[in-house]
């Protein structure tokens, strides 16, 4: 009995030393500034030997501003992203290092850490230009999808300015070519284009990646939204029309087409509660196809060729200017799936991978069948002049892009401007 006891007494006292070790180890690794020391001396101990009040009390006693700061975003990042299976010690160690190391690497343009090269669990990625770090989550959880060319996960935008840390989408590319990023740059802070918050690039393993950080929308995709038939009132469709517009102005603006503006690629924030005024957002999103007009020319009109105008299929007349108006009507299209809650009955089938009847017969039979399904309440509208609602103001507008046309459609920035003279007389 006596000996149990000894032997209880003696272990609780080594854990107490061990405890006591570990936090005196802690002060010495702050007062001599080896926070790289420190970061492992966590990622071991942290929430068994130490715990975040007592290194900030140890941080406070040594006026240790980068401790406390890497602290402070680890508490945020803990309490507002609990979705994210992140351990408290990973998280603490790496904004360490983001606060103390990376700094010093960045003056020695190294804009990657890679876990193997910073032994780090989480990989790092500064952009220098928008000076913001970003900490690379690349586990299942934490995947968001793929496209051709992209794979999407989530990230943590690590702010330096205001210690705000948000949970971001980080697309990756592996490839050397840079159109997209350049052209996703060049819209940066655009209106009505998908918020983005850093860039980066860089080289692992002999294969070149490109990185794209944007805001996280949610529900995401204005496809799902449509296709689930999720309830909008009349306001929220004009206010995500008007955002949309505004974004297709901005790009047509710089002289750049879009090229790819089916109803994937728009992403939409619904807050949630009932439909009324909620105040939604909308943007459009993936430049992966996005280039300058002047060298667009007898090229594929839209990636997905279901939204292909008429002219379209006359890919050898294309260029330049002809790109503005098919960008027109493929917003057109959804727009109408927008308003009436069904996609365009014309869009059923895909007139340009139809490999039925001659050029001109498809041609001709998609011009007919867009005329049988918007002329009619084209020029009813029309004839009903000044009588009109401000929601056949819009439908008249949305008929007006999907002209057969083309000249017909309008330019981005006037359509822009009605839309949000519609919106603003129906809702001040």
């Amino acid at each position: 009995m006596y000996l149990a006891l000894f032997l209880a007494l003696s272990l609780a006292c080594g854990q107490l030393g061990a405890e006591t070790s570990v936090k005196q180890q802690a002060e010495k690794d702050i007062q001599s500034k080896r926070y790289d020391q420190l970061g492992r001396l966590i990622k071991r101990n942290l929430g068994d030997k130490i715990t975040l009040t007592e290194l900030q009390a140890i941080a406070k006693e040594h006026n240790a501003q980068p401790v406390l700061d890497a602290i402070d975003a680890t508490r945020k990042i803990k309490k507002y992203h609990t979705n994210l299976s992140l351990k408290r010690s990973d998280i603490m160690q790496t904004a360490l290092f983001i606060e103390t190391a990376l700094p010093k690497l960045v003056k020695k343009k190294k804009t990657f850490l890679s876990k193997n090269r910073s032994g780090l669990a989480h990989a790092v990625e500064y952009d220098p230009e928008l000076k913001s770090s970003f900490i690379v989550l690349d586990s299942k959880d934490t995947f968001i999808g793929a496209g051709a060319y992209k794979k999407v996960y989530k990230a943590i935008h690590y702010n330096h300015t205001n210690k705000h840390p948000k949970v971001v989408a980080r697309a990756v590319q592996k490839t050397k070519q840079t159109r997209e990023h350049a052209i996703t740059k060049k819209m940066h802070g655009a209106p009505g284009l998908f918020e983005t918050v850093g860039f980066g690039c860089y080289r692992q393993r002999s294969k070149h990646y490109r990185t794209i950080y944007s805001k996280l929308y949610r529900p995401g995709s204005l496809h799902s939204v449509l296709e689930k038939r999720t309830h909008l009132s009349l306001y929220e469709k004009m206010k995500i029309a008007s955002d949309i517009l505004k974004g297709l102005s901005a790009l047509h603006k710089k002289g750049i087409v879009h090229r790819d503006l089916g109803a994937r690629n728009y992403f939409v924030d619904i807050p949630k509660g009932r439909p009324g005024r909620r105040e939604v957002k909308a943007c459009i999103a993936d430049l992966g196809r996005a280039t300058q007009a002047k060298k667009a020319g007898n090229t594929k009109v839209q990636g997905n060729t279901k939204y292909t105008a008429p002219e379209g299929l006359y890919r050898r007349n294309m260029h330049g200017k002809e790109y503005y108006k098919a960008d027109v009507y493929a917003v057109g299209c959804v727009l109408y799936w927008l308003f009436h809650g069904k996609m365009a009955h014309w869009q059923d089938r895909s007139y340009v991978k139809d490999a039925k009847g001659s050029l001109y017969h498809r041609y001709k039979q998609l011009r007919n069948r867009i005329k049988h399904g918007t002329k009619w309440r084209r020029q009813y509208l029309v004839q009903k002049g000044s009588k009109k609602t401000a929601k056949e103001y819009f439908e008249q507008m949305i008929l007006q892009m999907l002209h057969t046309t083309a000249r017909k459609r309008g330019t981005a920035h006037e359509l822009s401007k009605r839309m949000d003279k519609i919106f603003e007389a129906a809702y001040g």
